[in-house]
């Protein structure tokens, strides 16, 4: 596989894309009025990598250490055995005056936008590569060995888009998620799809059944449960809804404000064992109709209606490098593990429960909204709890749990290595996708794992790292400006459904008929 000077031109002529310094993006209007004025003052930057007119792409069987030459460090993974690159050519410092204060401002111009992963065999040259390309025509993307983002586009038939207000029983509920204070209504989808719950502030939670498709989704439920008692310096709990494995219960988590209900017509309510117990957040255990739960001071297991408080030791603590998953704080061996997974400044980072069996495993982010959309990685075990996945909005990696749990118990400083690793490709247009808000969700089966960028959804097969579907929300007519994926889900019936926001808060819900083996 090799560049040309074709592709590279393509790129240009195709290129646009701004954000300012330290990876915080302008709206589409900065970047419109930055472009237009570029001639004020403009100063080139030096490119992370050099130009694919340059430098040709890896193929397999090159030494690996003429791909560091070429290319440099990968700053995004490098465990030995993976080297993900991301880099943007014909950079500029843009100088452009803010109206009408006429105060300047800065901002970064990037030009194409490059997307590499080398995989490394065990005579240390290159295996496979896979690489994207934004600003190139659309027609051409496999010109250099790239992704084919508009094939693997046809694998995903859409199946419409709804807002949440045109569902039956809910035109007079105003649900908002907010971009800059948290979310005042957080969602969550069951496993297979079939149900979609919110829940606010005020402790009010709302189930509606898409068991039938999009067209005939309505309200079937709705608890209002007691708002919460307590306040702290970040204001009120943030609402966590989530459901068992089966998709039978849906636990409503809001600190002290806690509801067990039923999923189904009239959203019933059921008893938990112990009262006011403080659940931040809960996610369902690996098998049956339970949760884990996590509460400020203790974890629990919830088996309706039984609440059952978890012995943990100290928390262990997992970083997240270029080297791939660092061991910063190990546990006892054989102990049951709360496990930091370090990956936000701006909030405690999600935490993993890591138990003596593989169905004890779960994710569980008590970060609030805001947090999770400035995220730089989302994480989620496989159903049986074997794989731990990782969308780090660049790439996504899966680990073996059972090779991090033993990893545990060993000492400071162990790296373990993801068992797999694939790229995010690139929108077949420039893409400002530094930040993203990361969900990643498994299939019932484990079979195949789904992540979100910042505009689009992916679908790889979780054997081989194959990617198989490839969805751009910008293509969607109806679907509305300054979109995030909020939640998803893969249905049995190989259909994946998502619940998306814009930058005003508006809800919609889309799903997508995939085409897999």
């Amino acid at each position: 596989m090799t560049g040309t000077p074709e592709v590279a031109a393509g790129a240009r002529r195709h290129a646009g894309g701004v954000h300012p310094p330290g990876g915080v993006r302008p709206s589409a209007c900065a970047a419109v009025l930055a472009t237009a004025l570029a001639g004020c003052i403009s100063l080139p930057l030096p490119d992370a990598a050099p130009a694919l007119h340059r430098v040709p792409l890896p193929r397999a069987g090159d030494d690996i250490a003429a791909v560091r030459l070429a290319f440099g460090t990968p700053p995004l993974l490098d465990d030995g055995q993976h080297l993900v690159y991301d880099w943007s050519t014909n950079r500029r410092l843009v100088i452009v005056p803010l109206l009408p204060s006429g105060l300047p401002a800065a901002a970064v111009v990037d030009g194409p936008h490059f997307r590499l992963l080398v995989e490394v065999d065990a005579e240390q040259r290159v295996a496979t590569v896979a690489c994207a390309v934004a600003g190139i025509d659309r027609a051409r993307p496999q010109a250099p060995g790239c992704l084919d983002a508009s094939a693997l586009a046809r694998a995903a038939t859409p199946d419409g888009w709804r807002r949440l207000g045109e569902v039956v029983g809910l035109a007079a509920v105003r649900f908002w998620n907010a971009e800059l204070a948290g979310a005042a209504t957080a969602f969550a989808l069951s496993p297979g799809g079939r149900w979609l719950a919110g829940a606010d502030t005020q402790h009010r939670t709302w189930l509606v059944d898409l068991g039938d498709g999009l067209g005939a989704a309505r309200a079937i439920g709705r608890h209002d449960g007691a708002p919460p008692r307590f306040w702290s310096w970040r204001g009120v709990p943030a609402p966590q809804p989530a459901f068992s494995a089966d998709g039978q219960w849906l636990l409503a988590a809001q600190g002290e404000a806690t509801a067990l209900l039923q999923a189904g017509p009239g959203l019933p309510q059921a008893t938990l064992a112990a009262d006011r117990v403080d659940i931040g957040v809960a996610q369902p255990a690996r098998s049956g109709g339970g949760f884990v739960a996590l509460g400020t001071s203790a974890l629990w297991l919830v088996e309706p209606p039984r609440l059952q408080r978890l012995a943990t030791g100290h928390e262990a603590v997992l970083r997240f490098d270029a080297r791939g998953a660092v061991v910063a704080r190990p546990v006892a061996p054989g102990q049951p593990a709360v496990v930091a997974l370090d990956s936000s400044a701006l909030e405690p980072s999600p935490r993993a429960w890591i138990g003596a069996q593989p169905a004890q495993r779960a994710v569980l982010d008590a970060r609030n909204a805001f947090a999770r959309q400035a995220t730089r990685a989302g994480y989620a075990f496989s159903p049986d709890g074997r794989w731990l996945a990782r969308n780090a909005c660049h790439h996504l990696a899966w680990w073996d749990a059972d090779e991090l749990a033993a990893a545990l118990a060993g000492a400071p400083g162990t790296v373990i290595a993801p068992r797999r690793v694939a790229i995010l490709a690139l929108p077949p247009r420039p893409a400002q996708d530094a930040r993203c808000h990361a969900p990643v969700v498994f299939s019932a089966d484990g079979t195949w794992v789904a992540a979100a960028g910042p505009t689009t959804i992916q679908v790889w097969r979780v054997a081989d790292g194959q990617p198989w579907v490839f969805i751009d929300l910008a293509d969607a007519q109806a679907a509305p400006g300054g979109l995030h994926v909020v939640a998803l889900a893969l249905g049995r019936q190989r259909e994946l459904t998502a619940v998306v926001s814009n930058h005003r808060g508006d809800i919609t819900l889309a799903r997508w008929a995939l085409t897999l083996p």
